[in-house]
């Protein structure tokens, strides 16, 4: 994965453990450095950065912009990710030729898709390239999806 601002860049792994009501991201830079953890649940955002430092917050957008310095919807990211617009939430999208989604556009950003493939009798992008305006870009290329 990779984000950039105006500020900052950042590329390195991004692992997700993924369940309903419960998700846990490690975020690591080149060779495992600068690991931070976050973990979503009960309705709290935790993260434990690299140097120790614990943070708890109910908003995972405030979470991420006070100790990251990035507008990351954690939230939305569990639907983007996974090809799908966040429910509930107006959006627009258009569709490959394979009628599956190619571009989204919800909550003032824009994501495209492609390089999909079947895992678990489901289609999921490959790569992911998320937009917000000129101040944040944010892509993720899947190395490999571990479905259950």
């Amino acid at each position: 994965m990779s984000v950039r601002t105006p500020e900052q860049s950042f590329s390195g792994t991004l692992s997700w453990d993924h369940a309903k009501d419960d998700d846990t991201l490690l975020l690591s830079g080149p060779l495992g450095q600068g690991a931070a953890q976050i973990r979503r649940r009960d309705g709290f955002v935790e993260l434990d950065t690299a140097d120790g430092k614990h943070f708890v917050d109910q908003s995972d957008e405030r979470l991420m912009r006070h100790v990251l310095g990035l507008d990351l919807p954690l939230d939305g990211l569990v639907d983007w990710l996974s090809g799908l617009p966040r429910p509930g939430v107006v959006f627009r999208a258009g569709q490959d030729d394979q009628g599956r989604l190619a571009w989204l556009d919800q909550e003032g950003w824009h994501i495209e898709y492609d390089r999909y493939a079947l895992h678990g009798g489901r289609w999921l992008p490959g790569r992911i390239v998320a937009r917000r305006g000129e101040s944040l870009d944010f892509r993720v290329v899947v190395d490999a999806w571990g479905l259950q």
